[in-house]
Formats: C-alpha cells, sequence, structure tokens
C-alpha cells in the first residue's frame, strides 16, 4: 500500500490570488536547490490543473493514475481566510473524506492564533469527520510550542489526533524558526496522545529531528519535498536517506509529495519510482532494503493511522 501523507487542497475562491504566490515560490525553491529548469508557465499550468478541483475528483484520478492508494489531504489555513471560510473550507474537506474513504483521510487545518480555535477543532472533528491536524507555523508565524497553543493541543490530545506540522526553512516569506523541529519536543512531553508527523523531516535540520525521535516515540519525519534533492542530486539524497534511516530508525519515516506543488518537476509516478528503486539504484556503497521501502511508501503510515489493508 502507498500512502501520501501530505496533500494540499484549496477551496476555488482562493485559487486565483493563491496560484500566482504559490507558483512563484516553488519555482525559487527549484532554483535554489539546483533543480533541472522548470519555467515559471509549466509550473502554473501542471498546478493549476490540479488544484481546480472543487470536489477532489481530480485528486483521486490523479492519485489512482499514479498509483497511489491513500492519501491525508488538507487546506493550509493563513490569514487570507476568515473563520467562517476556513470551516466551511475544513468542511468541504470532510466532504470529500466522505464521498472518498477508501482514498482521502481528511485533516484539518485551524491556526493556534484563531480565538475560537479549540471549539472550531471540536466541530471539525465532531461534525465533519476530520482526523488529525495541520499546522503551517512558519507563515504567518507561530511558536508551535506556545504556551497560548494549549488549550487547542488539548483538544487534539483529548481526541488523540495526529499532528501534521511543517518544518524546516523555506524562501521569504516564511520565517524558519518557527518551523524548527526542537520546537515539537515540550508538545511531545505536555500531551501523551497525540502523534506528530514532522513534515519534510526538518529539510537541513533533519538530525535535529533524529535527535528528539531518539527519545520521543511520537514523532515521526516524512519525505515530502525529498523528491527535489532527489532529482537534483540522486547521490547526495541516497547519502541523506540512508543516514536518515539509520539515525531515526526505519519505523519513524513515511512518504509524502506536498502536491500539487512539485508535479510539474517530479511527476508522483516518478516520486514513487525513485524510492522504489533505491535496493538497485542506489550509488555503490549505499544499501536499500525492499523492506526498507515498503515501510517508507505506506508500511509506517498504514500502522499509524491503523488502515488495513
Amino acid at each position: 500500500m502507498i500512502i501520501d501523507v501530505h496533500q494540499h487542497w484549496e477551496p476555488e475562491f482562493m485559487l486565483k490570488d493563491f496560484i500566482p504566490f504559490i507558483c512563484k515560490f516553488i519555482q525559487d525553491m527549484y532554483i535554489s536547490l539546483k533543480c533541472p529548469p522548470v519555467s515559471l508557465e509549466e509550473i502554473e499550468k501542471e498546478y493549476s490543473y490540479l488544484a481546480n478541483d472543487p470536489y477532489g475528483e481530480r485528486l483521486v484520478e490523479h492519485m489512482e493514475k499514479s498509483g497511489v492508494d491513500k492519501a491525508v489531504v488538507f487546506v493550509w489555513d493563513r490569514p487570507a481566510f476568515t473563520d467562517e471560510t476556513i470551516m466551511e473550507t475544513n468542511k468541504r474537506i470532510g466532504e470529500m473524506g466522505r464521498r472518498f474513504p477508501e482514498k482521502l483521510i481528511p485533516f484539518a487545518s485551524i491556526n493556534p492564533t484563531r480565538e475560537k480555535a479549540p471549539e472550531m477543532l471540536k466541530k471539525c472533528i465532531e461534525d465533519y469527520g476530520l482526523k488529525g491536524m495541520k499546522w503551517h507555523p512558519d507563515v504567518p508565524p507561530f511558536n508551535p510550542s506556545d504556551k497560548k497553543n494549549y488549550p487547542l493541543l488539548k483538544v487534539m490530545d483529548d481526541y488523540k489526533l495526529t499532528l501534521i506540522t511543517h518544518t524546516g526553512s523555506l524562501p521569504i516569506p516564511s520565517k524558519g524558526l518557527y518551523a524548527h523541529p526542537l520546537l515539537l519536543d515540550e508538545i511531545l512531553v505536555d500531551f501523551p496522545n497525540i502523534n506528530i508527523i514532522a513534515a519534510h523531516s526538518g529539510w537541513r535540520w533533519w538530525p535535529e529531528l533524529a535527535g528528539i525521535m531518539e527519545w520521543k516515540p511520537r514523532i515521526y519525519g516524512c519525505l515530502t519535498e525529498w523528491q527535489l534533492l532527489a532529482v537534483a542530486d540522486y547521490d547526495k539524497f541516497c547519502r541523506t536517506l540512508r543516514s536518515m534511516i539509520d539515525q531515526m530508525g526505519i519505523d519513524r519515516l513515511m512518504w509524502g509529495t506536498d502536491n500539487p506543488s512539485f508535479t510539474a518537476l517530479v511527476p508522483v509516478k516518478k516520486w514513487i519510482e525513485i524510492i522504489q528503486g533505491l535496493p538497485e539504484n542506489a550509488p555503490e556503497g549505499i544499501h536499500f532494503t525492499r523492506e526498507e521501502v515498503e515501510a517508507i511508501l505506506g508500511g509506517n503510515a498504514q500502522r499509524l493511522f491503523n488502515i488495513t489493508a
């Protein structure tokens, strides 16, 4: 089973202003990482096609064509949303989950800076059927472990939710300090029922994430965004991934896409094939097993989310 633990969705009323911003942001990432060149027009074309999807049908069709069995899907809450529009959007995520229960795992996204965030999350869980929470603490910036967030974290703890939260620095306007994995350590101590997926495994800060994992069992990394390094410098990707597995443990690392962000550069099917081909294609002196591949692509997520085959 192949499970994508990081799939974005946007409501149609956000697309006009959001697509130009996010596509330029994506192109800046490609350039910074010295990825193969992709024009802004190509990025916008691919992103627009996948994002123009009011009911999730295009997402599910794309998953089936790419070989993805299940995906965690969510929106990114940010100041452009009001309390009303973010709740309406979370409701639609829940509707997509009910429409495609075999394919989609719907997550809420509610910034803890919202005054009524705890009550909003309860409604998302009880009325909309959402299964977890997504945060992006670097934009707009907030400290995940700030005590002001504890009422919202208490709701997550009470319902034993999984929190997917962005980790790692990104281009401007991201404020990477708030996305450092060390800020998650206190949450793991104070809320024993919350599982955390550190999206992108902290990127360049993955060793710090591994340091937390050494002592805290309920935090995981994911390879979302790492497809960029895989196509920019495959040898470096393999060396880094081998070190990540050795230090984090193979049972703590998951696979994801961050789509529709990166399909113009790395189609999902290709990203799957890169991981599947590690045992045969890794450079000399670096070895991966078939069991490790299966754990990353879906086995670990299957266990975390209690998914039966």
